[in-house]
């Protein structure tokens, strides 16, 4: 840290009188804080004051009045407490006094009280300047006021900078000791407000460089919006760890996380966004409408043809209008939403919607197989070398289980009870069983309901592990997601599948069904997906399954089907790919609290238990039957000393 001196007048030296519209301001904003330890308003002018609830800190950005600043008021909004405000002469009285009255009302209760101000690297400071920011390594310059007490606190940012990397290139980072704070872009320098008895204040100004915006000079100081929201996300959690650490040393206060720090409260335009996306996603169910209609008579007329004739296969016309379900989906502002978190969830759904409508509407044409690879992704070569040396071990791992079939009453007898445990246990889990002549694919659970297909018969030493995959996942998580203030939690974020079917599958062998002859069918799906992408058609697909991998040609059609069906559906990958990241989940140490919320993916595991430590959402009300058995957690003891999938054959 470098030791510097600053002789420059600060910003509590102005001690003009209010006028009347301040003034009354100011006694507002003491009225909320005291009584309800927040407030969110606009101040009089131009500006923004939004304080969460009750914290030990205030992040301030002061916007310069004549040169131009594109994107830095934006940076603090999705924080828990901030002050938005014009840099302009005319306003240092207020925010003196904004400051002083937030201090005297808030700072009093933890003993300390933290001002975080924040504002952009002049241009031409040096050579690195002559590149475009978005090429320019990442500049942060951090100033300190009063700094002993704070060395724990500077320490955790500056360390923290350190690892802030942004397109490739890696931060540079100064920190400056100074005994009054600098001037900012002209402005005042902001310093500690001495007028508060028994609170010790402090003042932490970091200067950044603008990297999601192009130079002034240039562009027009233009904002990068991409470049804008990964800049402002990572920068978000390292003002939290920040604030987490000085609330830790220097105060009463004491978050059990560092995301703790986040807001709490929400915008309606949060719940608005996430009610119209969770909207356009109810307008269909894209494997009800890719599962053929009429896969009984495929197989009849394949086998009739000698297995050398592609089946066609029929589908059910789609329930709306393509344009017009596209042009809902982008009138809905997911841009506006300013808490970094939820703005990438919405983001994120927002455009596989929109790639899951075009593959629809693309349904049994060439199309369809380019954004079924968008959406699920294709199969890697080490997911291809797991799937096929499951398919090279030995048939005689497969056990005998001579188990009666049941048939489909049996099944819906069965499944009902499953349900009505769950709804023993919570009255909300209001799912039913509905017998269906038109699904063809045994068990699907659509929109909270469990379908089953009227032909269905199952042998009965599988049918506890189907239970378990269809209600103890797919339905529970549906059920918990609808008990979230967020709608999408019951409808699924994007990209959940992979998770879902992987914790569907360690469902099934946490019950001890997950059969060899079952892990070779999920392993056959992958090698499908892969010939799929490789170019192979359908019947060459059956052909490699049945002469390759010893399929009956009845099984190695179902594959085929499922793989094949709307013109090449790559989803079926994501059943062994999911299993084997929920088994090094679980070796690693990893919690399974949080994957039951709702239908989350795997990238979004973290925002869960952000948006948990938060308060934002809550724990899950429901979690598995079989996880309470006792033979489930003696498999789980298993798991977590690190099993792999090879691990669990013959198990």
């Amino acid at each position: 840290m470098k030791q510097t001196v600053s002789a420059e007048k600060g910003l509590a030296g102005s001690d003009a009188d209010l006028p009347q519209e301040e003034s009354d301001f100011i006694d507002k904003v003491g009225r909320e804080l005291s009584k309800k330890g927040r407030i969110r308003t606009a101040l009089p002018g131009w500006g923004r004051l939004h304080i969460d609830r009750a914290l030990p800190f205030l992040c301030i950005y002061r916007k310069p009045v004549h040169q131009p600043d594109s994107g830095l008021d934006k940076l603090l909004s999705g924080e828990a407490s901030f002050l938005v405000v014009s840099g302009g002469k005319r306003t240092n009285a207020l925010v003196w006094a904004i400051l002083s009255k937030i201090v005297e009302t808030i700072g009093s209760q933890f003993g300390a009280f933290l001002l975080f101000e924040l504002w952009s690297e002049p241009n031409g400071k040096g050579e690195e300047e002559l590149l475009d920011p978005p090429f320019s390594a990442p500049n942060f310059h951090v100033f300190s006021q009063n700094s002993r007490p704070l060395t724990p606190t500077l320490r955790t940012l500056e360390q923290s900078l350190l690892g802030f990397k942004f397109q490739k290139h890696k931060a540079q980072v100064e920190v400056s000791l100074v005994k009054k704070m600098p001037k900012v872009r002209g402005m005042l320098a902001l310093s500690i407000p001495n007028n508060v008895d028994g609170v010790e204040c402090h003042v932490i100004g970091l200067q950044i460089r603008p990297l999601f915006r192009g130079l002034e000079e240039i562009d027009g100081c233009e904002v990068f919006p991409t470049l804008f929201r990964q800049f402002r996300r990572r920068l978000s959690h390292i003002i939290r760890k920040t604030l987490f650490q000085f609330s830790e040393s220097r105060t009463t206060h004491r978050p059990p996380h560092f995301q703790a720090m986040g807001p709490r409260a929400l915008t309606k335009l949060v719940w608005e966004v996430d009610s119209r996306l969770a909207g356009i996603s109810d307008h269909f169910d894209y494997l009800f409408q890719v599962t053929p209609i009429n896969t009984h008579g495929a197989w009849l007329d394949f086998k009739k043809h000698k297995f050398q004739k592609k089946p066609q296969f029929n589908y059910r016309p789609l329930p709306y209008d393509s344009s017009e379900l596209k042009r809902l989906l982008f009138q809905i502002p997911v841009e506006q939403v300013e808490d970094p978190a939820l703005a990438h969830i919405f983001r994120e759904k927002q455009e596989e919607l929109d790639r899951l409508i075009s593959m629809l509407n693309d349904c049994n044409t060439p199309h369809f197989l380019h954004w079924s690879i968008l959406i699920f992704g294709e199969v890697d070569q080490t997911l291809l070398n797991l799937a096929i040396e499951i398919l090279n071990i030995s048939s005689s791992n497969s056990r005998s289980y001579n188990s009666r079939v049941l048939d489909v009453g049996e099944l819906t007898e069965m499944a009902e009870a499953e349900i009505s445990h769950y709804r023993r246990l919570n009255p909300d889990f209001s799912a039913t069983v509905q017998i269906k002549d038109d699904v063809h694919c045994d068990f699907l659970v659509s929109k909270g309901e469990l379908l089953i297909g009227k032909q269905t018969k199952r042998p009965a030493h599988r049918v506890l592990a189907l239970l378990q995959h269809e209600i103890g996942v797919h339905l529970l998580t549906h059920y918990n997601g609808l008990g979230q203030p967020f709608k999408l939690l019951s409808h699924g974020f994007a990209g959940y599948e992979e998770l879902q079917e992987g914790l569907a599958v360690l469902a099934e062998y946490l019950v001890g069904g997950l059969t060899f002859d079952r892990l070779r069918v999920l392993s056959a799906r992958v090698v499908a997906v892969h010939y799929l992408t490789q170019g192979a058609g359908f019947t060459e697909t059956c052909t490699i399954l049945h002469q390759d991998y010893g399929f009956t040609r009845e099984t190695a059609f179902q594959i085929s089907m499922r793989v094949h069906r709307g013109g090449g559906l790559t989803k079926d990958l994501v059943y062994l790919r999911g299993l084997d990241w929920v088994l090094k989940y679980l070796g690693n140490g990893g919690d399974l609290e949080p994957l039951w919320i709702g239908k989350i993916g795997i990238r979004h595991i973290n925002i869960i238990q952000e948006l948990l430590w938060r308060k934002v959402i809550t724990p899950s009300p429901l979690s598995p039957r079989f996880l309470h058995e006792l033979s489930a957690r003696e498999r789980m003891e298993k798991l977590r000393a690190g099993a792999t999938v090879l691990d669990l054959i013959d198990t």
